[in-house]
């Protein structure tokens, strides 16, 4: 449990710092783009009238003539936001004292993190679009009667959490290689063969770090939409998810190279 606590200990006491950097984004994404809708979704399903693909795609993306510019401009904020978040860790990991002077400017982070955000965004939209098509096609087969409602709620939800595991996943293994491209340089294919060794030096403690950051989102989803805010749920998850995934592949970059983190206490009472 000991990476699990690290991540976690580290999110808890830098939380005043990292949210510095996420807020701004967080609440544009929250208000504008809702990444998390698919969470929202399941919760309201049951109260959702339903009669074509195109129902479900609007319950869950709510598209509008101004979804590319959002998509556009919540997408540079988020890649500004997460490539200071990452100066921020890699610099207290490095020296040992948090520091926001140098943090708030672009750096070379941007570029990688901008075609990871891409890549990332493409497959986690192909993602909730199939979910949304296996929901399609169970709602026809068994919507029918309430049994098949019933039935229809439960395989919403273990399909979501199925795809919550594969994002968790995939957060990882690019955060971890777009870390080593920006750390040590090294080609994205280079930093997935060397992710997926780090990631099964972890096991199941990483996989914890990855459920609990995915589950928190879903549970404030759920949580927001039973009270009709599913707006702040999804502002609340994006505070949530950011700095996670940031911690989380800096940590583990930091824990598969062996390299001395300064920010430890420990660190400090060796001295």
């Amino acid at each position: 449990m000991e990476y699990v606590k690290d991540v976690l200990g580290y999110y808890i006491k830098n939380f005043v710092y990292l949210l510095i950097f996420a807020v701004i984004p967080a609440t544009f994404l929250g208000l504008f783009i809702q990444p998390f809708g698919l969470y929202d979704f399941v919760y309201s399903y049951h109260d959702s009238t339903l009669a074509t693909f195109g129902d479900f795609f609007m319950a869950i993306f709510n598209p509008s003539w101004w979804s590319f510019l959002y998509v556009l401009v919540g997408g540079v904020l988020f890649v500004v936001s997460m490539s200071m978040m990452l100066g921020f860790i890699e610099n207290h990991f490095r020296v040992g004292k948090r520091s926001l002077q140098n943090s708030f400017r672009l750096n070379n982070n941007t570029l990688s993190v901008l075609k990871t955000t891409v890549i990332l965004g493409i497959a986690i939209f192909i993602l909730d679009l199939l979910a949304a098509l296996l929901m399609c096609f169970i709602h026809f087969l068994s919507a029918n009667s309430g049994a098949g409602s019933i039935v229809c709620c439960i395989l919403n939800y273990i399909i979501v959490l199925a795809l919550m595991v594969l994002v968790g996943r995939g957060l990882s293994l690019f955060g971890f290689a777009t870390v080593e491209s920006l750390l040590d340089g090294s080609p994205m294919r280079v930093g997935f063969s060397n992710a997926a060794r780090a990631m099964s030096g972890k096991g199941w403690q990483l996989f914890m770090v990855e459920l609990i950051t995915m589950g928190v989102c879903f549970i404030l989803m759920q949580i927001f939409s039973l009270i009709a805010l599913p707006t702040v749920g999804n502002i609340l998850s994006c505070i949530v998810f950011m700095p996670m995934v940031c911690i989380n592949s800096m940590m583990l970059f930091f824990d598969a190279n062996k390299l001395t983190r300064k920010d430890k206490l420990k660190y400090y009472q060796r001295k």
